[in-house]
């Protein structure tokens, strides 16, 4: 059964710092394409990064092997078919980063899951539970005088959907003991049907705690991009 937590991971960057080893930086999601595996996320949360020291970590300070730097190869981004290349700046702002497929170990797989099984082609806009996934600051932070990391996703429902444009969405958030929304950019945006299955239907791009409104983008044009590049790289193969 699909665990819509797992595969959705805070992004952590080693610092080169003995006191501030590491630094917190929004969320990414995780997921396997045809056997290749890809971290998604938000670009502009890699803004002044170096993507080298992007990790997936569950603590820093427990010698149990938990923390996975990835190899990567060339990152991508792809405008959605029949948008010009001046559009607004929200299609630019997805970073897909290929992982190098060696990197996939029995240690890792459980952070990766088959993008097509939840992948939802067509949703509507009522009658769906809709909720994000994501690392806001609230429960997402390291104290380095006490050497502890607490993490723990939190897990927020919508009350509002509202299409923006082709491509773009608007939710309005459930009243929720948040006070600081840094860190949902790059979550992933669920919907849940009346069986109970579980679909990917978007990822956050921007948003406010003011209003409690969040932007995210259609899963399809990220599908697309992962599609297009992974077939490119079929037919040269």
């Amino acid at each position: 059964m699909f665990d819509y937590r797992k595969n959705v991971r805070p992004l952590l960057f080693k610092n080169n710092n003995d006191n501030y080893p590491y630094s917190l930086g929004g969320t990414c999601f995780l997921f396997l394409y045809e056997k290749m595996p890809y971290i998604i996320t938000a670009k502009h949360c890699l803004k002044n990064r170096d993507i080298a020291s992007l990790t997936i970590l569950v603590d820093p300070w427990k010698q149990t092997g938990n923390i996975y730097p990835f190899s990567f190869t060339s990152p991508f981004q792809i405008l959605p078919a029949g948008v010009d290349e001046n559009a607004d700046d929200d299609y630019l702002d997805v970073i897909y980063y290929p992982v190098d497929v060696r990197e996939y170990t029995p240690e890792t797989a459980d952070f990766f899951y088959a993008f097509q099984r939840v992948f939802a082609e067509d949703f509507s806009l009522d009658k769906r539970k809709i909720c994000v996934v994501g690392y806001p600051n609230p429960v997402h932070e390291i104290d380095y005088d006490e050497r502890v990391y607490d993490s723990s996703s939190a897990l927020v429902s919508v009350t509002q959907i509202e299409k923006k444009n082709k491509f773009m969405y608007t939710v309005v958030l459930a009243e929720n003991p948040l006070d600081d929304y840094n860190g949902f950019s790059g979550s992933p945006v669920y919907s849940v049907g009346d069986n109970g299955n579980v679909k990917i239907i978007g990822m956050v791009l921007r948003g406010g705690a003011e209003n409690r409104i969040l932007h995210f983008l259609d899963i399809q044009v990220i599908w697309a991009a992962i599609h297009g590049v992974q077939q490119g790289r079929l037919s040269q193969s």
